[in-house]
């Protein structure tokens, strides 16, 4: 890989990890950045970023432990649903054509971002 796509991607990364630490959105964010700016096949974008929040992820918990902000139940049973269906999800994308999942980013990330759009505005 050469390095200005080595640069590029960690630049992708570390935004998301900025936004998954401020907002727990940056999974959102990340796999878009990588398949439509980077140009990266989705089944390979979506295992990266799988990849990349495993540190993110232990760590932002990490300071939110810290700081005494995460309410451990309902954490726990967000895992026990979580898991099952990050495994379903994982053998989906082996199965489906990298267009369906393309476009079902494309139809899910607008519908995410209106919802945050118009929860930010009714404060």
């Amino acid at each position: 890989m050469p390095l200005l796509e080595v640069v590029w991607i960690a630049l992708l990364g570390a935004l998301s990890g900025l936004m998954i630490g401020c907002i727990a959105i940056g999974g959102v964010i990340l796999v878009p950045a990588l398949v439509f700016l980077a140009g990266i096949p989705i089944q390979i974008a979506i295992p990266a970023a799988m990849f990349a929040y495993i540190l993110s992820g232990l760590v932002a918990t990490a300071v939110f432990a810290r700081n005494k902000s995460i309410d451990w139940r309902m954490a726990s049973s967000l895992c026990i649903g979580g898991t099952p269906a990050a495994f379903a999800g994982a053998w989906a994308v082996s199965i489906f054509d990298g267009r369906l999942l393309a476009a079902c980013l494309g139809v899910f990330d607008p519908f995410v971002g209106s919802k945050f759009a118009t929860a930010a505005s009714s404060r």
